[in-house]
């Protein structure tokens, strides 16, 4: 079906497929059609999904866990170390990190919702704000919304992997990123650590393909937009590592 700007309605089949191999061709049948809800909630739904069986496999294995545990205390340790917290008290916050232990894949999928609610509408967000201010875009929160969207489905494939990863290498820190280098030592209270950890193959591929997707929605050209993207990436990067560091 033909739209007035010329562009052909894009399914959800198409998109998934089209994200991997042409994202290009999936983005213009996009430019000028009206948002379609389906195209980031279906991607959205099946990575929740999978965001469950990950917290569940976590929650099953016992070297997860206790990777999970011994960096928890590590953390209240530095912080009687530091004389931010009194022996008694980091006797009492082990005491209740057992006693919450059962409620951990409850507290995991809550969180995971949470955490993906604000990937998939913080990140459609920082587009929209980054099209309309850097590249003059008219694109509403609507159809960034979906551009992120259909760009997800890279996603999808990162979460798989990393699954599979964390399972054959039978650590939690085991993922598609930087930090691979040094999974087996790896240290969340590193700073370095987590830096190399928010360096992601998959999530560099992905915002690769967002600009693709800011170009044909502005008008601008891929190299712009692919650049604006990744600097928005970059930023969100830097976003989270300040966060980790106010919680460390």
């Amino acid at each position: 079906m033909e739209t007035p700007q010329g562009g052909s309605s894009l399914g959800l089949g198409d998109s998934m497929m089209n994200s991997f191999t042409s994202p290009s061709e999936a983005y213009e049948k996009l430019r000028g059609t009206e948002p379609k809800a389906t195209l980031w909630l279906v991607p959205l739904l099946v990575t929740f999904a999978l965001a469950v069986l990950f917290v569940f496999m976590l929650s099953s294995n016992q070297t997860f866990r206790t990777q999970i545990t011994d960096t928890q205390t590590k953390a209240m340790q530095k912080r009687v170390d530091q004389g931010k917290m009194t022996q008694d008290q980091f006797e009492k916050a082990q005491e209740g990190m057992e006693k919450m232990s059962s409620l951990f894949l409850v507290f995991g999928i809550v969180g995971s919702a949470v955490v993906l609610a604000f990937a998939y509408f913080g990140g459609a967000l920082f587009l929209w704000l980054g099209g309309k201010m850097i590249l003059k875009s008219t694109a509403g929160y609507g159809k960034n919304l979906e551009i992120y969207g259909v760009a997800s489905w890279i996603g999808v494939l990162a979460t798989v992997v990393t699954i599979l990863m964390a399972n054959a290498l039978n650590s939690m820190y085991a993922t598609p990123s930087l930090s691979i280098a040094v999974y087996s030592t790896f240290d969340p209270l590193n700073p370095m650590h987590r830096f190399l950890s928010s360096i992601e193959f998959f999530g560099i591929w992905q915002w690769a393909v967002i600009g693709i997707g800011l170009a044909k929605t502005s008008g601008k050209p891929v190299g712009t937009a692919v650049g604006v993207s990744l600097g928005l990436y970059v930023l969100l990067i830097l976003c989270k590592l300040g966060w980790g560091m106010m919680f460390t």
